[in-house]
């Protein structure tokens, strides 16, 4: 499996791509529903003011997640994929958790990295700390950039 598969395999592309369909999706239905009630009242000028002021607000969300997702994606080829030795978990910002992981590279060396703060301590969230807190699994790490990307099994 090639490391771009295996970047759209891990649980940040997914928590990425989740923020841009979700955002994306919530601007579309406040647009169609703000449409149809100044519609309804004939006030189509209210209409493109709050079309503007929803731009305004779901614009640099969208664009922050899309930058994350290419800013993940690139420079597919300088990951290296590494199985974890341990992690530990610690809160986060948002009610989110992230892992320290520790993984041992080609010579032996053990690092020491820190994930983004993705994992939900719920366990009805699809991206979920259970899922790869003390179990065995692997990350795709990238020294120059130093991005690591853990993979769903």
């Amino acid at each position: 499996m090639s490391n771009k598969e295996l970047i759209y395999k891990s649980y940040d592309f997914r928590y990425y791509r989740r923020g841009v369909v979700t955002f994306s999706v919530m601007y579309a239905v406040f647009g169609i529903l703000f449409t149809v009630i100044f519609g309804l009242l004939g006030n189509l000028d209210g209409n493109i003011m709050i079309a503007v002021i929803m731009l305004i607000l779901c614009a640099p969300l969208i664009g922050y997640y899309v930058y994350k997702l290419l800013y993940v994606s690139k420079n597919s080829c300088s990951y290296r994929l590494y199985n974890i030795v341990s992690a530990e978990m610690y809160p986060s910002f948002s009610r989110r958790m992230y892992l320290t992981i520790k993984f041992r590279d080609d010579s032996g060396f053990v690092f020491s990295v820190d994930s983004n703060g993705i994992f939900s301590p719920h366990t009805a969230s699809d991206i979920c700390f259970d899922s790869v807190y003390r179990k065995k699994s692997r990350v795709l790490y990238d020294k120059s950039g130093d991005r690591l990307l853990v993979l769903r099994e």
